[in-house]
């Protein structure tokens, strides 16, 4: 059974797996397996050859990506104004129970105090979004520095893992060769 993990990314917009005709323009190209696997071998190893300075440029990027103390004070002081907020809209919800008010005036208020909430709201989604996006590209770094440091030496065959987790995209030329990209985002087209 063939690894749902061997897809070749194209820069076209298309997806596809194994021995597959490539339209670019109208001018179909033929992608084999096997010879996507060998291009794939020889770029690898020529990528371990630098492999001591993309382990260190991949540790400097998971530094950058694991740090995430500017989005949790940010994030931490919108909790906080989540909580301000919600008290607010509790204590004027009570009073109106217990006091006869202006209701237009009111609702004018409790309206404000509801779009505070829901922006505070918001930005905190969207915060918890960039952290997940930010540790995630740290752990696919250090998913790359580990296989870097334990490929002993080149690779003679083709490794599903290497390819799954050193690969951040192939991209099909024109004349035949591929482009691959790397998850430190060096190309080495063969």
């Amino acid at each position: 059974m063939r690894s749902g993990a061997f897809l070749v990314a194209l820069e076209l917009g298309i997806a596809l797996p194994y021995r597959t005709a490539v339209f670019a323009c109208g001018v179909p190209y033929l992608c084999a397996e096997e010879a996507i696997k060998e291009k794939f071998i020889l770029a690898f190893n020529s990528v371990y050859d630098m492999r001591d300075e993309i382990i260190a440029n991949c540790e400097l990027a998971t530094a950058y990506f694991a740090d995430c103390t500017d989005i949790d004070a940010e994030r931490d002081a919108l909790m906080q104004e989540l909580e301000e907020v919600t008290e607010l809209s509790r204590k004027y919800i009570h009073s109106n129970a217990s006091q006869v008010q202006d209701q237009e005036a009111y609702l004018k208020k409790y309206n404000a105090l509801v779009a505070r909430y829901d922006k505070a709201s918001s930005r905190v989604a969207e915060l918890d979004e960039e952290r997940l996006v930010k540790l995630r590209k740290a752990d696919a770094f250090n998913d790359y520095i580990y296989v870097l440091k334990n490929a002993e030496e080149k690779i003679d065959g083709f490794d599903d893992t290497i390819w799954t987790v050193a690969l951040e995209k192939a991209i099909v030329n024109s004349d035949k060769t591929i482009t691959f990209v790397f998850r430190d985002g060096a190309k080495v087209r063969v």
